[in-house]
């Protein structure tokens, strides 16, 4: 169960000596495109029941940490968005801003950096923003069993028992014995193994996937970056007094923690996790963690018929309708609607081969495509009334798509067909619509609003500003002789 903010008594003065939780939060936004975008990239995305992936994140950091001690590190890009997630669960001076995108080591020592300089006793959760953890109880016991080992001077990572052999993940494989009690030594780490040696990884029982936390002293962290990565704990040091802080940022290696750090260090070590876990690293693992008697990972309005092992994301109010597939992504956003198949197709690559082939297609906004129809637009047929326009985009026997333009102050009336049915999308403006609308009297028309009419039914709109109205006529199920 999340926590919200105002469910916390923490005060927000710094605790010396306290743990400190410091959150991981960016990236490109491609895995999930177009729910995630390189504007608002994963930790954004709302996938599950709840929050955002980041806002589960910081309700996770708040069973741990007071807010004086929470810390989100990210892009500059994205330097609104996050100050208005961790509006309310940590102070806006600890949302610390990267210039560049440098991969986690240089994040995590900018971080280790500023909690230094207010703490140099602090103990570091180091956390990454866009991980599915149910249980927020369970991964707090997990953190608090390493605190003994972290206070003693060890690197304690995560790491998850593993439930099938997953060459996408990283590994941590064991040693023997225990480093602290429940905490074993880390023995090496397997990045990304072929399906045949993470098959004996697993039958091991040693081995462990990396979940990416780290638990550890900020003076240990730091001396392991002095002893094996000097440059970057040196370089963000000097940062405060760097004429171009930016440009000295971007000249830091990018390498991740694992590399620059972990997989030097002697005083790693591994403790296995409580709790239920999943890198959702795509489209293609939604089904591992949540899905139906079929297979199919569902999110927003959907109707799936003879569909299985898909996954089907909508976060629009019109429905999706899927039938007959197997192993699709049907996604719908508020500015793409897109179909891979397989599923397990590699939504990086896709954006690759458009932006190769004329870039990225853009949704155009309803009153650049009434100019298009205005400039008389090759195949669009223009019909003037004396309360507006209709542009007849598309049509065909069995369906009649428009937009339609209501001026301002005027009165429009139309009649759905006999035989169809009809159904509006107010693009744009602000009106009413009048008696004759389903019985229902005058209701408000507002942006985003749905207009249906039935065969013959008469539809009247008042508006009071300029209205734009996406309207769908699609011939009915009895009128094609077809069984409805």
């Amino acid at each position: 169960m999340s926590l919200s903010a105002s469910q916390r008594d923490l005060p927000f003065a710094p605790r010396p000596g306290a743990l400190h939780a410091v959150i991981l939060a960016g990236g490109p936004g491609e895995r999930f495109w177009p729910a995630s975008t390189p504007e608002a990239p994963k930790p954004f995305v709302r996938l599950f029941g709840g929050g955002s992936l980041l806002q589960e994140t910081l309700a996770r950091a708040a069973r741990l940490a007071a807010p004086a001690d929470t810390w989100l590190v990210g892009s500059e890009v994205h330097g609104e968005r996050l100050r208005a997630a961790a509006s309310g669960w940590l102070p806006a001076s600890n949302v610390l801003l990267e210039p560049a995108r440098r991969d986690t080591a240089p994040a995590v020592a900018l971080a280790a950096s500023a909690v230094a300089a207010r703490d140099p006793d602090a103990t570091l959760l180091v956390m990454p923003s866009d991980h599915y953890v149910p249980d927020a109880e369970a991964f707090a016991r997990t953190v608090r069993r390493a605190l003994p080992a972290a206070a003693r001077g060890l690197l304690v990572c995560v790491g998850i028992t593993p439930l099938r052999p997953e060459p996408r993940y990283g590994y941590i494989v064991a040693g023997e014995g225990q480093a602290a009690p429940g905490v074993h030594p880390a023995e090496r780490f397997v990045e990304k193994p072929a399906e045949a040696e993470a098959r004996r990884l697993l039958a091991s029982g040693r081995a462990y996937w990396n979940a990416g936390l780290l638990i550890c002293r900020t003076a240990t962290l730091r001396a392991a970056f002095a002893a094996h990565a000097p440059s970057i704990v040196t370089g963000v040091d000097a940062l405060q007094q760097a004429a171009d802080p930016a440009k000295a940022y971007a000249a830091l290696p990018s390498i991740s923690l694992d590399y620059a750090v972990l997989q030097k260090a002697v005083n790693v070590a591994v403790a296995p996790a409580d709790f239920r876990w999943h890198d959702v690293g795509g489209w293609a693992e939604l089904p591992l963690v949540e899905a139906d008697a079929a297979g199919n990972f569902v999110r927003g309005p959907a109707r799936l018929i003879d569909t299985a092992d898909s996954v089907v994301y909508n976060t629009g109010r019109q429905p999706v309708v899927v039938r007959g597939m197997q192993g699709v992504l049907v996604a719908q956003t508020a500015s793409h609607v897109t179909l891979v198949s397989p599923l397990g197709g590699d939504t990086r690559q896709l954006l690759r081969d458009l932006e190769a082939s004329g870039g990225v297609p853009q949704p155009q906004p309803a009153d650049a495509l009434w100019a298009a129809a205005e400039a008389g637009a090759p195949g669009v047929q223009l019909t003037r009334h004396a309360w507006g326009a209709e542009a007849a985009w598309s049509e065909g026997a069995d369906h009649a798509a428009a937009l339609v333009r209501v001026f301002a102050g005027r009165r429009a009336r139309w009649r759905c067909p006999d035989g169809w049915r009809e159904t509006g999308w107010l693009a744009a403006g602000r009106g009413t619509r009048g008696a004759g609308g389903a019985g229902e009297g005058a209701s408000p028309a507002v942006a985003g609003g749905v207009l249906r009419a039935t065969p013959g039914e008469d539809v009247e709109l008042q508006a009071d500003t300029d209205l734009l109205i996406w309207r769908l006529r699609l011939r009915s199920a009895a009128a094609l002789g077809t069984e409805a």
